[in-house]
């Protein structure tokens, strides 16, 4: 059995929404990982992960699609703040949230119609975790939206794209760490 437990999906008119409760943010020690759900919304939570990525897609399954991510901190990840394993993820929505510290890319993702938005992306790639570049946000999919986002202290690049057709408007984009 996996030691993380498993997300039920949710349907386009009611998705199944995870957050915190009462007085402060709630703090999740090993992340989140998803596989084969859909229709989830997250908001509101701390993420940390010291042996792998804080909140991520399984690289096995069908893929993982619709997801919103609003309001997360994830902070001191030992790969990626937030990771999309497949291609068969998409339509997923990263906004209003702080990814800093991680060992690997602040945000990665293989799955297509992603969108990065309004989030403060710092200290990526801080370790020797993985052997290729880490970056800001490392966009391997199709038709990403990557906007109006803070990115800085980075190993390789604030913004990475392998994709014409990708939108990448409005970042600032600060700082190449010295690795």
């Amino acid at each position: 059995p996996s030691p993380w437990p498993v997300l039920v999906s949710g349907s386009p008119q009611t998705p199944i929404g995870f957050g915190s409760y009462g007085d402060g943010t709630a703090l999740l020690l090993n992340g989140i990982w998803l596989r084969d759900d859909h229709y989830l919304a997250f908001d509101d939570l701390g993420l940390r992960s010291p042996n792998s990525n804080c909140l991520y897609s399984s690289a096995n399954g069908a893929g993982t699609t619709d997801i919103t991510i609003t309001r997360i901190n994830a902070q001191d990840c030992h790969l990626v703040g937030v990771s999309s394993g497949q291609a068969g993820d998409s339509r997923w929505t990263l906004s209003d949230s702080v990814i800093d510290h991680s060992g690997a890319s602040g945000v990665f993702f293989l799955g297509s119609d992603f969108t990065v938005e309004g989030n403060v992306i710092a200290d990526s790639g801080l370790g020797e975790v993985v052997s290729w570049p880490s970056h800001g946000v490392y966009a391997k999919g199709p038709r990403p939206t990557i906007k109006d986002n803070d990115i800085s202290l980075f190993q390789a690049t604030g913004v990475s794209i392998r994709f014409q057709g990708s939108r990448v408007t409005g970042n600032t984009i600060d700082r190449k760490s010295v690795v």
